[in-house]
């Protein structure tokens, strides 16, 4: 029922500026409303905030409309020196195709959208290269830089915080090598300003990472999917709660002992007008979209690409 739908202007589109919603610690999103207040999701390199996110959902449920909001709220927010994201989408492109071609924004560098999974080996494998990249920039400013947000604070060449969007991601658990790639990097890079955030229909093969994974959303799954995602009292709610056609959903930032009821806004079907209004504003200012398709450029391209930031 798209009147139901929460239109990004609703949420804050293009009125927020990053210095009303960033400490050096932590960057803010606004992606949903939770009744009446806009409900945002945070990224810290220390402890405060979730370690990475994990979005369940019944297939239509709304988890890439969050996912979207994410992306296009946070680049309308903060300028590509602050944000940027890679995307590796195991749902037929249908994350990644809203930001290909002439929709293309300055904030989204590296794609992985056919459903390959060598090419999400490529991804990861570049993303522990840039880890890698940022802890010797870190080193080479003293052995009391620890976050990307003491490296900001003291050099010339700021990095951005880099959210890897992972879009259906069942293909990754179901892969024993690139399963535990993925539970080592996310584990290993939050204090380097990368984060993840993980999309599935339900959670086979994810036994692993949801033990460490604390920012939660659940959307309309089945009740023993709920049971593992959110505390009993919440769980046996969902069909009550968050039904399957309302596209809300329970969101936990602790392992999901309490959760809130958010709903996510929608490009309303207007994400080449967002992406639009992205350029608009940053582009005029140098910014340029680089976006780097993986499987069109070879690994060592996308290497020295990331490399040269």
């Amino acid at each position: 029922n798209k009147k139901k739908n929460i239109t990004y202007e609703r949420i804050g589109f293009g009125k927020l500026t990053k210095n009303s919603l960033q400490t050096p610690k932590k960057i803010s999103i606004p992606v949903a409303k939770n009744d009446n207040e806009v409900y945002s999701i945070e990224f810290s390199c220390a402890g405060d905030s979730p370690l990475a996110y994990l979005l369940i959902g019944a297939p239509g449920t709304g988890k890439s409309s969050l996912i979207d909001s994410m992306i296009i709220n946070g680049a309308m927010t903060y300028s590509p020196d602050d944000v940027i994201f890679y995307l590796l989408d195991f749902k037929d492109g249908m994350l990644s195709k809203p930001y290909e071609g002439e929709n293309a924004i300055p904030h989204v560098r590296l794609i992985a959208a056919e459903n390959k999974e060598e090419d999400a080996a490529i991804l990861l494998n570049n993303i522990r290269i840039e880890k890698e990249r940022r802890n010797a920039l870190f080193n080479s400013l003293g052995s009391d830089i620890k976050t990307i947000a003491h490296y900001n604070k003291k050099s010339d060449k700021k990095l951005p915080r880099i959210i890897v969007a992972i879009d259906e991601c069942y293909p990754i658990f179901s892969n024993a090598e690139l399963s535990k790639d993925t539970e080592e990097l996310i584990r290993q890079v939050r204090s380097t300003g990368i984060h993840f955030v993980l999309a599935s229909q339900d959670l086979k093969k994810m036994s692993n990472v949801l033990k460490f994974i604390d920012g939660r959303f659940c959307y309309y799954v089945e009740k023993e999917d709920a049971r593992e995602m959110i505390d009993d009292k919440y769980a046996k709610l969902v069909s009550s709660e968050i039904p399957k056609g309302s596209h809300k959903a329970y969101a936990s930032s602790d392992f999901g002992k309490n959760c809130t009821i958010i709903h996510p806004a929608y490009h309303c079907d207007k994400s080449s007008y967002y992406n639009k209004l992205i350029r608009e504003k940053w582009m005029p200012l140098g910014y340029e979209n680089e976006m780097i398709v993986v499987g069109e450029k070879s690994s060592l391209y996308i290497e020295e690409a990331i490399k040269k930031g």
